[in-house]
């Protein structure tokens, strides 16, 4: 956005340093850190979101990339049915041994598609926990339970055999 440009003269930070691109990532060496700016969930000229995904996780594979760093602020929104494969790489780094952590910076103007990624990686973690959530929301009966436990087992891949395997 235009009026993120940081004032002549004065350095912008680095979530600023690059306002014309929409995504691209940064080596932190000292720390060990790739960081990885999305500024909207829209393919680029040059590049989609897949093809960012991809060259993301080569980047992050490197050994001596221990964190990841995602900065979603100021992200508007966007296509979330472009976020799939940025999905399954971030998925991949937090779940890996080899890595540390993977941060995420929000800010009051994170909005829609950002959301949709965040609720997902957050579902990858513990599906148990956005589940309870939803649960909150739909009738207290077995029958409304079963059904969406049933349906978020299978859409996460994870086999649930009873519900008290999920601590329901």
């Amino acid at each position: 956005s235009p009026a993120l440009k940081a004032p002549p003269d004065v350095a912008a930070p680095l979530y600023l340093s690059r306002v014309e691109e929409n995504f691209w990532t940064h080596r932190l060496d000292e720390l060990g850190a790739l960081y990885v700016r999305l500024k909207i969930v829209r393919n680029g000229e040059d590049e989609s979101i897949a093809q960012f995904a991809e060259r993301m996780a080569k980047e992050a594979a490197d050994p001596s990339i221990r964190n990841l760093i995602l900065d979603l602020r100021h992200l508007p929104g966007g296509n979330r049915y472009l976020t799939p494969p940025l999905l399954r790489n971030l998925i991949h780094f937090d779940a890996s041994p080899e890595k540390d952590r993977l941060f995420i910076i929000i800010g009051s103007n994170t909005f829609s598609a950002s959301h949709n990624l965040i609720t997902d990686l957050d579902w990858a973690r513990d599906p148990r926990r956005l589940l309870f959530h939803h649960l909150l929301k739909v009738p207290d009966t077995l029958h409304a339970m079963r059904k969406l436990i049933t349906n978020a087992c299978t859409a996460t891949g994870v086999l649930c055999q009873s519900l008290s395997e999920i601590g329901i």
